[in-house]
């Protein structure tokens, strides 16, 4: 959930710059000021690996944009219908 806010946030702050510091190794969103720092010192080095969805901002924006507009959504029925449909079948043994 962290991660998820803090892409909510760079992308809010149009600070898409401190997204592939995300991937510089382990690490906690609390080092990314540190992380920054490093980089601009060049003792940080980029990471090797990007997913799709960092290499293009617009992917990213897009499932934010997606992710807004459901969390506004009163989901209670749909989660009484799921439920409902769940409990009307047997568990798998795997």
């Amino acid at each position: 959930m962290r991660v998820h806010n803090f892409l909510k946030a760079i992308a809010a702050n149009g600070r898409a710059d401190c997204l592939k510091l995300l991937f510089c190794g382990k690490m906690d969103i609390e080092d990314i000021p540190v992380l920054y720092k490093l980089e601009e010192m060049g003792l940080c080095q980029p990471a090797k690996y990007l997913p799709p969805w960092v290499k293009d901002a617009r992917y990213l924006l897009a499932y934010l944009t997606c992710s807004e507009f459901l969390n506004k959504m009163d989901m209670t029925k749909n989660y009484a219908h799921y439920e409902e449909l769940l409990q009307s079948i047997p568990k798998t043994l795997n």
